[in-house]
């Protein structure tokens, strides 16, 4: 069910949010998540 409201809310997104702005965001969050964590290190 958890599942299901996922994948619905990234059907909903993606039909708002263009691939590649979307793939640029999830690139940025990579980034931050792994330069947060080399800086608390």
């Amino acid at each position: 069910m958890i599942l299901g409201l996922i994948s619905a809310a990234l059907d909903v997104i993606l039909a708002f949010i263009p691939k590649k702005l979307l793939l640029v965001i999830i690139i940025a969050l990579i980034a931050a998540i792994y330069f947060g964590y080399v800086y608390e290190f």
